[in-house]
């Protein structure tokens, strides 16, 4: 019994990082965790920590869904389980929570099916589910992941490396942007001038990632393709963007769909920190605030005896 109980851990995520719509998602350092046990029969869960409470804890849960899907995949008929989640990732919050659902349940399935799948084909599965491969990358493979998304293939992708000194400074309102209303507001055609805007600006910020260096890091991190029409349903997002790069941030963006807004720093995150909340209170989007690192490792398995 004991090589059927599993522990999975899996990092957030923030995607888009500004200009990468779509195609960046970096691993953050806060993480939930799913227990699997064997179970008589159906799937058992229990909830704890963020989203106790609202997440279905029936067959509609994202994880058991990922996990069933897994073994479809695979040929292979899912057996009984007992899932137990301790959420820490905020939910709702463009932090990348369902991304770690998907994902979890993917790792743990495949764990019990003895390696069936390689993560091109975990990160196809997971991009079906999520729809997009940014969060599900990172929270698959860790670190900062650029992908490429082609129809019918596993995306490709690439990883960037990240300075060990680079925080990232993420503002968490207690308002949530529903992800379906924040993708309705992005039209579905730009100018020309605007797409070639963020390419310069996104090749710019992997740069700067790369090189460590403040300065193309917050050239790089600025957008005309999602941000400005987020900023109409949800006013505080530039003013605490600004706050964050008054008190010294590289660069700030929205994280995700949102509402969370993620600001990266090599200097003291504390004043960034600090600032950010000030402004998030002050504009009527009471906050929270997460000191966190790049998360190097993406999703973990632990067999439990």
């Amino acid at each position: 019994m004991g090589s059927n109980e599993l522990r999975v851990r899996v990092p957030a995520t923030t995607a888009n990082l500004g200009p990468g719509f779509d195609a960046f998602g970096m691993a953050l350092t806060v993480y939930n965790t799913f227990t699997v046990r064997p179970a008589a029969a159906g799937m058992a869960i229990t909830l704890a920590g963020e989203g106790a409470g609202e997440l279905p804890c029936g067959g509609d849960n994202l994880f058991v869904q990922a996990f069933v899907r897994a073994y479809a995949a695979c040929g292979v008929e899912p057996p009984a389980i007992h899932l137990h989640m301790h959420n820490c990732i905020p939910l709702a919050r463009g932090l990348g929570s369902s991304a770690s659902a998907a994902v979890g349940g993917l790792v743990a399935a495949n764990h019990l099916l003895a390696g069936a799948l390689d993560d091109d084909g975990l990160l196809r599965l997971a991009c079906e589910i999520e729809g997009h491969p940014d969060n599900v990358a990172a929270a698959l493979l860790g670190g900062l992941i650029v992908c490429a998304a082609d129809a019918g293939a596993a995306p490709t992708y690439a990883r960037i490396p990240v300075s060990q000194d680079l925080r990232a400074v993420v503002c968490v309102p207690e308002q949530h942007l529903p992800t379906a209303l924040a993708r309705k507001v992005v039209p579905q055609e730009v100018a020309l001038g605007d797409a070639v805007f963020n390419i310069g600006h996104a090749a710019l910020l992997l740069t700067g990632i790369m090189q460590a260096d403040p300065a193309l890091i917050r050239a790089g991190m600025d957008d005309r393709l999602h941000q400005p029409y987020r900023a109409e349903i949800f006013p505080a997002m530039r003013p605490i963007m600004a706050a964050a790069l008054s008190a010294g941030a590289c660069g700030s963006a929205l994280s995700g769909a949102g509402s969370s807004i993620l600001a990266l720093t090599f200097a003291r995150p504390e004043p960034v920190a600090a600032a950010m909340l000030a402004a998030a209170q002050a504009h009527g989007a009471p906050a929270r605030t997460l000191i966190l690192s790049c998360a190097e490792a993406g999703a973990m398995v632990e067999a439990l005896e």
